[in-house]
């Protein structure tokens, strides 16, 4: 515990730099579907949620107590996401939303068109577009941006209507996606990785001096180099400068 009684520690150094945190009700989202024409953004969106993420494992083993190996298949909160908009008076996202959906059953079937009746399906990748959930700061400016590949509607939520309800209406959409990818547009300062650079090479430098007085450390190094590599690597996808 000496280390966090240290003066100007790295704990300090977090509180200072702290700011108000992020916000969950600040956050922006648009939808699109290049295939049929349209690119929905700055939507009016009640709540959605940024969706997570799972590497499936199964219990292996050779003898003794087992272990959780990956299975090779990766979930993403079984592909669905719901989103809930805010009705204008033309229900014009709604529109928007539902003909997209449409679009998907009611596929050429020679003399008769598809409809809700007689579903034809069209083709996967002529109605699959995107949904951009993007966490934003103080400024509007995006901080996180989640992107949902392949998405498309797939269900509607029923409406309830009320001569005793008050506020706007509302429709829950949940949308069908095959996998998604995050940015950070602002990346963080990975500090400690500069830090531990000082430790990964006081403790090279220390093994390299041990093997020319005939001590074995060849083994030690590589892997203090593969560390090393292991922390640029991860600098680089932070941004990190130190």
């Amino acid at each position: 515990m000496a280390f966090f009684r240290k003066e100007g520690t790295s704990i300090d150094k977090l509180k200072y730099s702290f700011d108000n945190g992020a916000r969950a009700n600040r956050f922006d989202v648009g939808v699109m579907c290049p295939k049929l024409g349209f690119k929905l953004e700055g939507i009016r969106v009640e709540s959605c949620s940024l969706p997570g993420r799972q590497i499936t494992t199964t219990a292996f083993s050779e003898y003794g107590m087992p272990r959780n190996l990956p299975t090779g298949e990766i979930k993403n909160d079984e592909g669905t996401t719901d989103i809930t908009f805010l009705c204008d008076a033309s229900f014009a996202d709604r529109f928007i939303i539902e003909a997209w959906m449409q679009e998907i059953f009611n596929g050429d079937g020679g003399d008769v068109d598809g409809t809700s009746i007689h579903p034809i399906m069209n083709y996967y990748y002529d109605y699959v577009g995107e949904v951009k959930i993007a966490q934003l700061y103080g400024d509007d400016t995006e901080s996180l941006v989640y992107t949902l590949h392949e998405a498309y509607p797939v269900s509607f939520a029923p409406m309830e209507l009320s001569q005793s309800a008050e506020g706007m209406l509302k429709f829950t959409v949940t949308f069908a996606y095959r996998t998604w990818e995050s940015e950070y547009k602002k990346a963080p300062r990975i500090s400690l990785l500069n830090k531990g650079r000082k430790v990964l090479d006081a403790l090279r430098e220390t093994a390299e001096v041990a093997g020319n007085v005939g001590i074995k450390s060849g083994g030690f190094v590589r892997r203090l180099n593969k560390l090393d590599g292991y922390a640029n690597k991860l600098n680089r996808t932070f941004g990190g400068n130190g």
